[in-house]
């Protein structure tokens, strides 16, 4: 199964999603709980806008079986945030962030919910903060956008 996760990691790389989302599900079709592939394609799925609902199935997937685990916990708060479920986001990024508070997407995201929850002091210090760890994060320039850099 790691093999299939490293590979889907390639694909993602070159911009192949769907050769991606291939091996995941390959990898899911001999353990279903595999909880680094769940949470992989949960994520891919969240970017692309496929069916969030199954999205946020994968998602809890990987966080039930690893519940304290800052990237699980950071998906399942993005997909939250995607569904507009802002105060779940909200909770759940932070305690992703408060496992780990290097994560730059992390700090990225729960600005993002903030933002929308119109915690506009809140979403600005998790946006620099994002920045500082990373300036080249994905992300990073939507982050300046709304730093009004």
């Amino acid at each position: 199964m790691p093999t299939y996760l490293h590979l889907s990691r390639i694909f993602k790389a070159q911009g192949n999603i769907e050769e991606a989302k291939n091996f995941l599900n390959q990898a899911l079709s001999i353990k279903r709980d595999y909880a680094p592939a769940a949470n992989n394609l949960a994520y891919i799925m969240a970017e692309i806008g496929s069916s969030l609902y199954e999205a946020l199935r994968l998602s809890k997937v990987a966080s039930d079986k690893d519940p304290n685990n800052s990237e699980y916990l950071d998906t399942l708060g993005w997909i939250y945030y995607l569904q507009g479920n802002n105060d779940l986001a909200i909770v759940t990024i932070e305690e992703s962030v408060k496992l780990n508070p290097k994560s730059a997407i992390g700090q990225y995201h729960l600005g993002w919910a903030c933002y929308e929850s119109k915690q506009y002091e809140k979403a600005r210090t998790h946006m620099e903060t994002a920045l500082e760890l990373d300036p080249n994060f994905k992300g990073a320039d939507k982050a300046r956008n709304i730093l009004g850099r």
